[in-house]
């Protein structure tokens, strides 16, 4: 069994990649633009079945091997591609031979084969980035979500690269508000919880991770490949970069700590500085010119076209994004990097679009609710973003599926924004509805209750809020009692002040 296994393995690379050939995975249909050759006049179709390597006289190019009509074997030099239009790309196959060809990667694997070793340098920069992420927990965990994306990379792209270049895509969630996602030579597909919660629709997703996965099919990262990197210093520099995150990693909330206490924490991960993270680019290949930017989301556009998705789903996240940067001044996102173009450009390019609430999908905002609770509370908390937290939260509870988080925040935000009796006994039901859920035992519900309290001159009730409060963080220290816990006594300090001075507030 194991033998006939090796032999289907072996046959099917010799179909997929013979020597100095890529064969196509379905014949590509064909038609010539104008007159290319003798037999090939305007208007023939002609059926593609492979690009191969050719020589005269020891010369070396590159040609289409097609079909014609009656079956004859037709060959035709593979720069004049473009002088050909392709007809019926009716599935991600034809699409990706079409592109691959067009864009001339093909003709660049022939002529300079795998380049395995730059393909295993950049690899291994990739694992370490990976690898420091994940020790310090900074990917999110959402197997239902993470699942759901997989079915949509599948529909994007196979997965496994045809012609044998060493890859496979596999794809994870980083904790992290800014909206971003970038894709590393071997395949993996790196997404914040902030895009996922900008976007609004699986258009806009469909369109995000296909403008990821054009980079790594097209290998802009082996172009993009620096010599000037002195990778003999990869463990140093790598070194660096895992203190740098260690030092900040504390600052995203643990969806599974019920005891955490907002407010406490300064270090951030955002705290990396600029030089180090564009070191990091350049090091995993994802530094990115104008041309192989505009190149990327050409080819997402078209593939939305080819999976009968709105062609306007990636400008439409694009401009989710640039509104987002707006919102929290984050203007240097906006701007134009030497020859990276300008968000604006890049909109303009595939068509802006006028009405962004045609790409609200209720069934995608379900899908994201849990990601939502979570970047709801790092942008109050962390990132004093209060006006994106509240639409965060207000849509989950909108959608029926609101945890006791997002109605804490909620409520909180309402507090802030106004104070009179009406708007405090809103909180005040808001904060009722968390307790209600009675999901995790999110202590900070009962503090935030007491001060509602006091607001409404209810001084016995909130007293029992602050009582239930300290209650539940005594519960926590007695469960952390090995560690030096400050911000548990700190806490625990200020709610038994609260208690002394209720009376006279």
């Amino acid at each position: 069994m194991r033998i006939q296994i090796v032999i289907i393995l072996l046959l099917n690379c010799f179909l997929v990649y013979g020597q100095n050939e890529i064969i196509f995975k379905e014949p590509l249909k064909i038609q010539a633009n104008e007159k290319i050759s003798p037999e090939i006049k305007k208007g023939t179709i002609l059926n593609a079945t492979s690009i191969t390597e050719a020589s005269i006289d020891a010369t070396y190019f590159h040609e289409i091997v097609a079909k014609d009509n009656n079956g004859s074997i037709v060959r035709f030099d593979a720069r004049k591609i473009n002088q050909f239009e392709f007809k019926e790309i009716d599935n991600t196959d034809k699409f990706w031979d079409k592109n691959l060809l067009l864009h001339q990667t093909y003709i660049n694997l022939l002529t300079k084969g795998m380049q395995h070793e730059l393909r295993n340098e950049l690899n291994n920069e990739a694992l370490e980035y990976i690898t420091t992420l994940n020790k310090y927990n900074q990917f999110f965990e959402d197997e239902y979500f993470e699942d759901y994306m997989y079915t949509l990379v599948n529909k994007i792209h196979k997965g496994i690269l045809r012609d044998k270049r060493p890859s496979n895509i596999y794809l994870k969630i980083l904790k992290d508000p800014e909206p971003s996602a970038f894709i590393f030579s071997n395949g993996f597909i790196v997404v914040t919880t902030g895009l996922l919660s900008n976007i609004q629709s699986e258009d806009e997703l469909v369109g995000v991770l296909a403008h990821e996965i054009a980079h790594f099919a097209l290998d802009h990262h082996l172009i993009n490949y620096s010599k000037e990197v002195d990778r003999q210093k990869r463990a140093q520099f790598w070194a660096t970069f895992a203190t740098v995150v260690a030092a900040g990693a504390d600052v995203y909330l643990t969806v599974k700590n019920d005891y955490h206490i907002p407010g406490i924490l300064t270090a951030s991960t955002a705290a990396v500085s600029t030089e180090l993270l564009d070191e990091i680019s350049t090091r995993l290949g994802v530094k990115y010119n104008h041309e192989q930017e505009i190149e990327a989301d050409k080819v997402a556009k078209e593939v939305l076209g080819v999976l009968n998705y709105d062609k306007m789903g990636l400008s439409a996240a694009l401009t989710r994004i640039k509104n987002y940067c707006i919102n929290t001044g984050n203007y240097n996102a906006l701007l134009s990097s030497g020859t990276h173009p300008h968000l604006d450009e890049r909109i303009s390019a595939l068509e802006a679009v006028i009405n962004l609430e045609q790409f609200n999908q209720k069934s995608y905002s379900k899908k994201v609710s849990h990601i939502n609770s979570y970047n709801a509370a790092i942008e109050l908390w962390q990132f004093a973003h209060p006006n994106i937290a509240f639409v965060l939260a207000g849509r989950n509870i909108n959608l029926g599926l609101a945890t006791e988080s997002d109605y804490l925040i909620k409520a909180i935000i309402k507090r802030r924004s106004s104070n009179t009796k009406e708007s405090n006994e809103e909180v005040l039901d808001l904060l009722n509805k968390a307790k209600a859920l009675n999901i995790t035992s999110n202590c900070i519900i009962y503090k935030e209750e007491g001060i509602t309290l006091i607001r409404l001159a209810r001084k016995n009730e909130a007293r029992k809020a602050f009582e239930s409060y300290l209650n539940l963080l005594n519960e926590a220290m007695k469960k952390d009692y090995m560690s030096n816990n400050i911000e548990l006594e700190n806490e625990i300090i200020w709610t038994k002040t609260m208690l002394l001075k209720l009376d006279s507030l």
